[in-house]
């Protein structure tokens, strides 16, 4: 189970106390670090395996099982830009540009650099036709459920939306479009849906995300 936003910000502020307060520090440059903690925003899940970089004489890291890189401690106080510049889940999960944001340092101090990554958003278009004529039906409504873990633009596991008319002339379709899906913690190179319902005698032709 992934480590939470709460439970990883706990560590990492524990961390930063302990390392500044360790009695073998002679100098204000030994008590000296930056933690940086990575978490997903809409879930509050930290991100295990994040490459992170630091500007201005810091050192790039990866985050930990718990969502938190510990590269940079100590360091020399200064200014830094902290930034995500990798995550291990192939453009599936997370929206990009990834975040980044200045971090001062001061001397004798460890902040904890929190960056809050973006989910990715999905989109599903669902056609339905009359299996008789091939034409599509007027008006109705069409009810999606979600993979585990996915959820509508609504934070819900399940989505309806009624069709409406895409595209001009001969072009056009009777289309439903679910906006703004998030993944959940595995995402497939295509958003599989579980099943459809639909209202009347309708036949599910078109699925697409991205």
């Amino acid at each position: 189970e992934a480590m939470n936003l709460n439970q990883a910000l706990k560590l990492a502020e524990t961390e930063s106390r302990t390392f500044v307060g360790r009695p073998e520090a002679k100098c204000p440059a030994d008590k000296t670090g930056l933690l940086i903690l990575v978490y997903r925003k809409d879930t509050k899940e930290a991100i295990a395996q994040a490459d992170v970089s630091v500007s201005g004489g810091g050192k790039a890291g990866r985050t930990d099982a718990n969502g938190i890189a510990h590269e940079n401690k100590p360091c020399a106080p200064g200014e830094y830009d902290v930034a995500v510049t990798a995550l291990p889940d192939q453009g599936k999960l997370y929206a990009k540009p990834y975040p980044k944001t200045h971090q001062g340092v001061p001397a004798g101090s460890c902040p904890v650099c929190s960056l809050p990554v973006d989910p990715r958003k999905y989109w599903v278009k669902v056609r339905v036709v009359d299996k008789d004529s091939g034409k599509d039906i007027a008006e109705s409504e069409v009810k999606i459920k979600l993979p585990a873990g996915w959820k509508s633009d609504r934070g819900d596991a399940e989505a309806t939306q009624s069709t409406k008319d895409e595209g001009t002339g001969a072009d056009k379709k009777k289309i439903a479009h679910f906006k703004d899906i998030t993944p959940g913690s595995a995402a497939a190179d295509k958003c599989k849906i579980e099943f459809i319902e639909v209202e009347g005698v309708l036949e599910f032709v078109e699925i697409a995300a991205g």
